[in-house]
């Protein structure tokens, strides 16, 4: 039974995952790479964010990401705000005190969050906590590092994935993330799309 349970939330997870819309992108100097933000067109005011990340995997793979949901925005994008405010701090020790090579975790509880990973043309599911921390590389480099290891997906056991990354080198790069994941961004799409509409009664 719970068996079954799984692979519906899987289904569902999968069908909303293939009705999403681009709504806007952010992106990563540690990667040099840019991210999609993706999401489902409101109904009765509630969607879903599908964020594309960076993948732990050694072997390339389609997609991966986290998921935010409607009701859960405003608690991440405070979270994130005040990782944020943290992160200058610690910065600017780093760099007065020469720091190097060091891990610190963010004493903020994210909690839960659901996870999406891709091979060929199967999706899987599952869900992980939420811990970034921060890190400054041999070099000196300050980063938030968003860092989900070791995924199993809900619908197999066996099914395991070896994680995404988010990934920040500034306040800037967050600010922009944050600005990514706007629900205006979804509401300008949804309207866009109903003008369009309009069109062709």
């Amino acid at each position: 039974m719970k068996k079954l349970l799984l692979t519906f939330i899987a289904m569902i997870a999968f069908l909303n995952a293939n009705s999403q819309t681009k709504v806007s992108e952010y992106s990563s100097a540690y990667f040099n790479e840019t991210y999609a933000v993706n999401a489902t067109m409101p109904k009765n005011d509630k969607f879903t964010f599908y964020i594309d990340c960076a993948s732990a995997e050694t072997k390339k793979v389609d997609d991966c990401g986290i998921i935010i949901p409607s009701d859960k925005l405003d608690g991440f994008i405070n979270r994130l705000r005040s990782m944020e405010e943290k992160f200058e701090e610690w910065t600017k020790t780093a760099k007065e005190n020469n720091v190097t090579n060091y891990d610190k975790d963010f004493d903020i509880n994210w909690g839960m969050y659901k996870y999406y990973f891709k091979y060929g043309s199967n999706w899987h599911f599952c869900s992980a906590t939420l811990k970034p921390y921060f890190k400054v590389t041999s070099d000196g480099q300050c980063l938030v590092v968003f860092n989900s290891r070791k995924l199993t997906a809900s619908d197999n056991r066996f099914m395991t994935y070896e994680g995404v990354y988010i990934v920040f080198t500034s306040s800037d790069e967050i600010e922009n993330f944050i600005a990514s994941i706007d629900a205006n961004n979804v509401y300008e799409k949804q309207k866009n799309q109903e003008n369009k509409d309009e069109l062709f009664k």
